[in-house]
């Protein structure tokens, strides 16, 4: 099952638990059981401690949002723009339900400021850079707010992020216990930038959010128009907001790195047979342009059997579809029968030529 696919599996089963309704903080809905609900009101109620845990849970709050319990599986929450809630799963602890809910709460923020609206209408590096930027985004609020807690005594939220997010946290933790609060932007870009070093969760990103949709809308591509470049002046804008500007103090150069732009040896392979397919089903219609220039980074044959192990294998590569299979033959004997037409007229040429000279002798 693909990714993708595994998540409808879960939304689906998460609507069922929209049942009942209480007001939670901020105007933040809680919905599900009386039990589950005092559990997230007690959640709403450790993240208000934080004062930038309040701001995401307000964002939330203003973009329509409210929160449930369900059943995810492996997963531990999940933002739905189509339901306007937050899941997160019921069987996570709550000290791991805290550093979850903000997470998610963030994911609200950004699309609410009009991040994943179609992965149809900007280029692939740009979706690619959105899509990776929403979640470091994400991970490194986590850990911001649950370090302001942490500084009120509430220390078990940072903990569970620790254990999910070594690296991220380590580093965050680096700048943070520095400079204490004051050097909270400068944390969070450091947690963001040690959030692209994890090559196994950039691959599950591009799975999802690159690999899977261009696969589902190829056969529709030619009814769009031409995906647009978004400059990262632009995503940073919707993606990593802080008190009215944004935290990311890194140049913007990075986002042109192998470490930020470049996507895994796997997915560059499909890619690649993306384009191939492209050209011979399309031509030169609707192209997108930012494939051509696509970096690549290798990632070990060990890594890429347990991205698969957890997501499921590649899709098709477009290159090997019927439809373009059957054009591709379709050129391939146009073209030889062109080929043997223009080798027997050079044939005939060559005989006359022959002939006119052994006359004139």
């Amino acid at each position: 099952m693909s990714l993708k696919k595994s998540l409808a599996k879960q939304k689906a089963k998460a609507a069922d638990s929209l049942n009942q309704k209480t007001d939670g903080v901020f105007g933040l809905p809680v919905f599900g059981t009386p039990e589950g609900q005092e559990i997230l009101l007690n959640v709403i109620d450790r993240i208000s401690k934080s004062p930038f845990g309040s701001e995401i849970l307000k964002d939330a709050a203003k973009a329509g949002y409210g929160v449930s319990l369900a059943f995810l599986g492996n997963s531990k929450g999940f933002c739905n723009p189509d339901k306007n809630c937050l899941f997160l799963s019921d069987n996570l602890s709550e000290d791991d339900m805290v550093a979850t809910l903000v997470h998610e709460a963030r994911h609200a923020g950004q699309f609410h400021r009009g991040c994943h609206k179609s992965f149809y209408d900007i280029d692939a590096q740009s979706t690619l850079t959105e899509t990776r930027l929403t979640e470091a985004d994400a991970t490194a609020c986590a850990l911001a707010v649950c370090a302001e807690l942490s500084e009120k005594g509430d220390v078990r939220p940072f903990g569970e992020l620790c254990r999910a997010y070594p690296n991220e946290s380590r580093t965050f933790a680096e700048t943070y216990i520095k400079k204490g609060n004051e050097g909270l932007p400068e944390a969070m870009t450091a947690a963001v930038d040690a959030w692209y070093g994890n090559e196994a969760l950039k691959m599950a990103y591009e799975r999802c959010y690159l690999v899977e949709p261009l696969a589902e809308g190829f056969n529709t591509a030619a009814k769009r128009p031409a995906p647009k470049s978004v400059p990262v002046e632009e995503t940073l804008a919707k993606v990593c907001t802080f008190k009215g500007g944004t935290y990311f103090s890194m140049p913007l150069s990075v986002f042109a790195s192998e470490k930020y732009a470049a996507v895994s040896s796997p997915t560059y392979g499909w890619l690649q047979k993306y384009s191939e397919g492209w050209e011979a089903f399309y031509n030169e219609k609707c192209r997108d342009k930012s494939l051509e220039s696509m970096k690549e980074f290798y990632v070990t044959p060990m890594l890429e059997k347990i991205v698969e192990s957890n997501f499921g294998k590649m899709p098709v590569p477009v290159s090997e579809r019927p439809e373009v299979l059957k054009i591709r033959m379709k050129r391939d004997k146009a073209f030889e029968k062109y080929f043997n037409k223009s080798s027997q007229k050079k044939d005939n040429t060559a005989l006359l030529i022959s002939e006119m000279r052994e006359r004139g002798r």
